[in-house]
């Protein structure tokens, strides 16, 4: 949520401290449409360091440790870090994962994007397993 505290944070630090649960962000519940995408305009805007961003974040639970692959709508103004670690920006791309809880972070740079935000987790034949979390 772009609070006073939040903006202070992003203007002191970077956008990386969003995914690293630090305590002076705040999130809310936004729930994606039927099709499965989040609107742009449900994600709460922020101006930090002369941008204007966004964040969205979700969870996964790893039932079977190994490679869990993902795929974006899109990566147009996007930043994506799993548990705080930077990912490089693919429209699919992969990571072996542990079992257990997992959190996705995206940045959203609202001058460089225009759809709906939409994130799939991908079936491989050879790989982990994942299912998202739902709180």
């Amino acid at each position: 949520m772009p609070t006073e505290e939040a903006n202070q944070l992003l203007n002191r630090t970077s956008f990386s401290q969003v995914a690293a649960n630090n305590p002076g962000f705040t999130w809310n519940s936004r729930s994606s449409e039927v099709a499965g995408q989040l609107p742009l305009q449900t994600i709460p805007l922020m101006t930090a360091r002369g941008v204007t961003v966004g964040f969205a974040r979700c969870e996964i639970n790893v039932t079977t440790p190994g490679k869990i692959a993902f795929r974006f709508n899109s990566i147009a103004g996007l930043e994506v870090r799993i548990d705080g670690i930077p990912t490089e920006p693919a429209a699919e791309f992969s990571t072996t994962l542990d079992t257990g809880l997992h959190t996705i972070t995206v940045t959203i740079d609202s001058a460089k994007r225009t759809d709906p935000l939409q994130l799939e987790l991908l079936d491989l034949k050879v790989g982990g397993n994942a299912e998202l979390v739902n709180r």
